[in-house]
């Protein structure tokens, strides 16, 4: 009885204390024999260049940021060591960390009657550039109160979009040279204050996410968009003033803060009314939202699971068709985040609108290309200006006047002919997708709806980037062209300022051929790659990327997740990541003299890069915050040798023995090809593969029955034992059942050729002698 007690109150045994291993260390050594690389490849050691990257500050930091900690002393000078933010910036593929908020000595200011003789020049390159003020003639009184003088010039088309580009617009060289022929609507090549304020008059369209909205709003209520706009519009005159279809959205209960901006989204050519086509827009910018999603999903399952042979293993192999509530359980089986998106790409997947896509549809998404369809766009767009063509008679244009509808081949055939040739076939499924039936007029009327709806949005990004980062359009045009020497030279002796250390402000890295011939493609260098996609590559620059982060902090963090004492600044510093276009193209110039490369000094607007997270913005931070205060980087690049050809590369021939020594190349043969399986190899590659199948039907069979018996152990690696308790073929006869005993059939089938090789091979030998016996007696 004692020793029962002794063991009764004896302490259970402590927990084991796990700890995570040292992480492990792999040493490699690599020789070679002899510098082979500088006998074979002597170009590639001349490809090797020095990129040295060099920040001199980020300057006039806005007011917000300035004062992220809380207000600044009057008295502050230097670095602000109490300052909550450490600054960094990338440039291409260089990192600047730990950059601090420095505010300079306050500089006496230049007596009023000085300031007051100044006058803005204009920005260098401007044609026709001219100047005056009331009041300038030097006969004329000056007045005693004078305000800022007027500034007038004339700018072409080049001078326009460079203008942009250094505000850092970042579609500038994409859409500054149609933006410019907007406002130039006399012709002349030439433009100045007076057509620049056009741009305030352009209509500012709901996103196309509203749109989509308003369609699945608006097919919550009616069959089809049809039946919507009979409802809407029950004059019998086949179209809607703004009037009608704001109040009729108001009636309904759609939510939106602007309608009207709605209206002007679907009435990108300014007609005043909405027609039945330009109403059904909202479907084309549906299945546009769908093909993004299939965009999206492809890019997630490709980075998921390498290949997108590897989705079709996570169907039902046996079924020649999935379902829409089965599509989705293998994405949340995998992970996929957004459910939505999985809902839209099936539906675009499901061509036949039957509710099932098959294998082979899946396979579209190996081939799936969203790219091509914004290239097919560009064409069809450039097509309806060379046609001078509406919306209305693109399909008599495109498609003539026999056709009443058109298949996919009469549709890809008719583009072709116009100069189409990229993304036809996704471009007609996205048209078949908004028809009940088949491609036709109505639908084609939509399409050029939308073209000029993309036009509309492209003038009106730009007039949202003047009103926000350059104050408007009365203060844009003298900030895009007049000479800023005089600004930069105050803001960077007086301005607050992000500065480096000493020793983090400059990066010196190799760079190799590749890099060389991505920035000689992106330049449109002659000295690089001819690409097939040319006017893809040539972007003539990059962008740097400005971001705050908490000071401490080794990465940005969300300010949602951060210590809730800190909770404000980092709300503060992520509203402030910014971004600008750096141009590069004076890196392709030749060197100055005595300079061992080429070298240029930069000044690189930034704008707010978006998109932000939800639920950042309180009502307390300034929409623009990089616009207000004119926020610029400042630096240089410099490479230590001058960019060269580097296609074709001059490759020496291999090098050969002397004649004596037989001739032969010193670069030895390649190995000798792996033999082909013999008969018995293949039949153990067969056998195992049917032996994995066989074991997966039968865990499938033991958990289907109960057949599963736990053993010890504790968690999810507790191993169970399988099959306990089953009769001798009773496996067997279970896999004769499953599909009537077509599973059973296609393993025997599989297996079947490996044995009849094996035999043919391996008993060859044996059959001759039998024969040769049976002819003996």
């Amino acid at each position: 009885e004692e020793d029962t007690e002794a063991e009764a109150v004896e302490p259970a045994p402590e927990a084991f204390d796990f700890h995570e291993p040292l992480p492990g260390e792999v040493r490699v050594s690599v020789s070679a024999a002899a510098p082979i690389g500088r006998l074979l490849c002597p170009a590639d050691f001349d490809d090797w260049t020095v990129l040295t990257v060099s920040v001199d500050g980020c300057f006039c930091v806005p007011e917000k940021l300035q004062q992220a900690g809380g207000p600044l002393p009057e008295t502050a000078v230097g670095i602000v060591a109490d300052h909550p933010l450490a600054y960094s910036l990338r440039i291409l593929g260089c990192r600047f960390d730990g950059g601090q908020l420095v505010i300079p000595e306050k500089v006496e200011e230049e007596p009023a009657e000085a300031a007051a003789d100044e006058q803005p020049n204009p920005a260098p390159g401007a044609t026709g550039a001219t100047q005056h003020s009331e009041g300038s003639e030097a006969s004329a009184p000056r007045p005693s109160t004078p305000g800022p003088p007027e500034f007038t010039c004339r700018i072409g088309k080049e001078e326009f979009t460079e203008g942009l580009l250094r505000a850092g617009f970042l579609a500038a060289q994409r859409d500054g040279p149609s933006i410019f022929d907007f406002l130039d609507s006399a012709q002349t090549g030439t433009i100045g204050p007076e057509e620049f304020v056009r741009l305030a008059e352009v209509r500012v369209p709901a996103p196309a996410a509203k749109l989509v909205e308003l369609h699945d709003f608006l097919l919550e209520r009616h069959s089809s968009l049809d039946e919507a706009f009979d409802a809407l519009e029950t004059a019998g005159e086949g179209a809607l003033e703004i009037s009608a279809f704001t109040a009729w959205l108001e009636t309904l209960g759609f939510s939106t803060q602007d309608p009207e901006s709605l209206f002007v989204a679907l009435d990108p050519r300014e007609l005043g009314t909405l027609n039945r086509q330009a109403f059904k827009t909202m479907a084309l910018h549906k299945a546009l939202a769908e093909v993004q999603s299939v965009a999206q999903l492809k890019s997630w399952l490709l980075e998921c699971l390498g290949s997108l042979e590897q989705l079709t293993s996570q169907l039902d192999e046996q079924t020649l068709s999935v379902s829409r509530e089965s599509f989705g359980a293998v994405m949340t089986k995998l992970g996929y985040p957004q459910a939505e998106d999985v809902d839209r790409a099936f539906r675009f997947l499901d061509v036949k609108r039957e509710g099932t896509i098959d294998i082979a549809t899946l396979g579209m998404l190996e081939h799936f290309d969203s790219s091509a369809l914004s290239r097919s766009f560009s064409e069809l767009e450039a097509h309806i200006l060379a046609a001078d063509v509406d919306a209305d008679s693109l399909w008599q244009s495109l498609m003539g006047s026999e056709l009443v509808a058109a298949s996919k081949e009469d549709f890809c055939g008719a583009c072709e002919r116009a100069g189409i040739s990229t993304g036809t076939e996704l471009l007609f499924l996205v048209l078949r997708r908004c028809s009940s039936e088949e491609v036709s007029a109505s639908e084609l009327s939509m399409l050029g709806e939308y073209l000029a709806g993309c036009r509309l949005g492209r003038l009106a990004a730009c007039r949202s980037f003047v009103a926000e980062s350059l104050g408007g359009t009365s203060k844009a045009f003298r900030r895009l062209f007049e000479d800023e020497t005089q600004f930069f030279e105050t803001s960077e002796a007086t301005m607050p300022r992000v500065e480096w250390p000493k020793g983090l402000a400059s990066k010196s890295i190799y760079r190799g051929r590749e890099w060389l011939q991505q920035l000689l493609n992106t330049l449109g260098d002659a000295r690089g790659r001819r690409l097939a996609a040319e006017a893809q590559s040539k972007v003539a620059g990059t962008l740097l990327y400005f971001f705050p982060c908490l000071r401490g902090q080794a990465a940005v963090m969300d300010f949602k997740e951060v210590d809730p004492a800190q909770a404000a600044c980092a709300r503060v510093g992520r509203w402030h990541h910014g971004q600008g276009f750096l141009d590069l193209r004076r890196l392709a110039a030749p060197a100055a003299p005595g300079a061992d490369g080429p070298e240029l000094e930069f000044r690189v607007f930034l704008t707010q890069a978006w998109p932000q997270p939800s639920g950042i913005d309180e009502g307390d931070l300034p929409p623009a915050p990089f616009g207000t205060s004119r926020t610029y980087v400042k630096g240089r690049i410099k490479l230590d040798r001058p960019l060269v050809s580097l296609c074709p590369r001059d490759i020496r021939p291999l090098p050969c023995a002397s004649a004596e020594h037989g001739g032969e190349s010193l670069v030895p043969p390649p190995p000798p090809k792996k033999p082909p399986p013999t008969s018995s190899e293949e039949l153990k590659m067969e056998a195992s593969k049917t032996l994995k199948r066989l074991r997966e039907q039968f865990v499938r069979m033991c958990h289907d029955q109960g057949l599963v018996q736990p053993q010890g152990g504790v968690g999810k690696d507790r191993p169970q034992l399988l099959g306990h308790g089953l009769k001798q073929s009773a496996f067997s006869e279970w896999l004769r059942e499953q599909d009537c005993g077509d599973q059973f059939r296609d393993l025997a089938a599989e297996l079947r050729p490996a044995i009849v090789r094996f035999v043919r091979a391996e008993f060859e030998g044996a059959d001759h002698m039998r024969r040769e016996g049976e002819h003996s007696l």
